[in-house]
């Protein structure tokens, strides 16, 4: 006989509706203050479009040499051109203010996906 549904081994999703909008939410909130702490010219939308390309706004994700929401490496995180390089370089929060800054200095395109949104 089937195990009783209460048994049933139910799969973990990889993140929870609630958790995924929430996290959003946090990410959209250090965008709006990123920009105005390094304002660059594209909307709002064109930074999440990059991170949602990059890295489908997984903080924790790797990839080869590239690190956390948008991508970085050690090296371009590690240059003297980003005062956030003390910080993790997985740290969501750290990633936003640092690609604001990185667009607020013109170089937008260290990113593939800039341009494709």
């Amino acid at each position: 006989a089937p195990a009783p549904a209460s048994e049933r081994a139910s799969p973990t999703p990889f993140a929870s509706p609630a958790s995924f909008t929430s996290r959003h939410d946090q990410y959209r909130a250090w965008m709006q203050q990123a920009r105005q702490a390094h304002p660059y010219a594209e909307p709002l939308e064109a930074m999440w479009a990059v991170m949602i390309c990059e890295s489908s706004a997984r903080a924790d994700v790797v990839a080869g040499e590239n690190y956390g929401l948008f991508q970085y490496t050690l090296a371009t995180w590690s240059g003297e051109w980003n005062p956030y390089r003390e910080q993790p370089i997985l740290d969501p929060r750290a990633q936003i203010f640092a690609t604001a800054k990185a667009w607020h200095d013109g170089n937008q395109a260290w990113w593939g996906c800039y341009g494709l949104q």
